[in-house]
């Protein structure tokens, strides 16, 4: 019963980090420039990134022209809480006069309202000058009417000339204010996410079913010293991959991943880790009370 309601706990512990990973977790929306169609993507030319970076969106702007210079146009986006950001990265050079980006959001009725970066600092200030991949945000707060569909249209606003350049963007939704912006997305450096929340869920659920059923079961074979051998090597093999999940997970905490990619890898492989050492105890504890007991008995 102990053996059963241990492994029960562990399930109940997966089955909350994967509730926290697919469901707290921001739902994150890549606007990856290669991968939209020409009725999105309306300004700019794409360029390959170098192996392993993503590609990004360049914009030249020579003097003269029209200074609002549209970068694409995304419908029918449904919104699932009341604060949303667009989140990325931008570096730009050769930028002789102050410019922002801005994106416009269009509500079912045609009301329009727009997010801009004009502020002095942080990663809503102005584009101008000569700056290498800096973080880049575009929020918008929509209050407690939460619209069932919108539109977002992004433009690069530059009265003067210069050249930008921006790596993909990411639809957080719901954002948290104050929380990290940047490093997920990078044009330069900065990682690509390994996978998905959804991903990350399922990670948790499936190690979560597999520890409810299988831990119960291999502690009813391992009082079956025939099978025994067999079980401590699979125990083995168990630990190893829980342990190799969690040093992932540590891994993705260092390299900048997000909160719902390596809360699953370390939670999951940590807890695997745990009832593997666990149960192997109590087979080598169930172990030695039969050697006492046959020892009892020889006398």
């Amino acid at each position: 019963m102990l053996k059963m309601s241990n492994c029960m706990i562990g399930l109940w512990l997966l089955t909350i980090a994967a509730s926290l990973a697919a469901a707290e977790s921001p739902d994150v929306r890549l606007f990856d420039w290669r991968g939209m169609h020409d009725a999105e993507l309306l300004g700019g030319k794409v360029i390959s990134g170098a192996e392993g970076e993503a590609d990004v969106l360049r914009i030249e702007k020579v003097p003269g022209g029209s200074k609002t210079i549209p970068l694409f146009v995304r419908e029918g986006i449904v919104p699932k809480s009341g604060r949303i950001a667009l989140i990325g990265e931008i570096r730009y050079e050769g930028v002789d006069e102050p410019g922002h980006m801005e994106m416009w959001v269009v509500l079912p009725d045609g009301s329009r309202y727009f997010s801009r970066t004009v502020a002095e600092a942080g990663p809503m200030r102005l584009i101008e000058g000569h700056c290498d991949w800096r973080p880049i945000l575009l929020p918008f707060h929509f209050g407690d009417d939460i619209p069932e569909s919108i539109s977002l249209e992004v433009n690069l606003i530059l009265p003067g000339s210069g050249e930008v350049e921006l790596a993909p963007l990411r639809l957080e939704d719901p954002w948290v204010v104050g929380g990290a912006v940047g490093g997920a997305v990078g044009g330069g450096a900065a990682p690509s996410r390994w996978f998905s929340d959804r991903v990350g869920g399922w990670i948790c659920g499936i190690v979560g079913v597999t520890m409810g059923l299988a831990f119960p079961a291999l502690g009813r074979l391992s009082s079956n010293p025939r099978a025994r051998n067999g079980i401590l090597a699979l125990h083995a093999l168990i630990f190893a991959i829980g342990l190799l999940g969690a040093i992932a997970g540590v891994i993705a905490v260092a390299s900048g991943q997000p909160y719902g990619v390596f809360l699953p890898l370390i939670l999951s492989g940590g807890l695997t880790v745990f009832f593997v050492f666990h149960q192997r105890r109590r087979t080598q504890s169930r172990v030695q009370a039969e050697l006492r007991k046959m020892q009892a008995m020889d006398r």
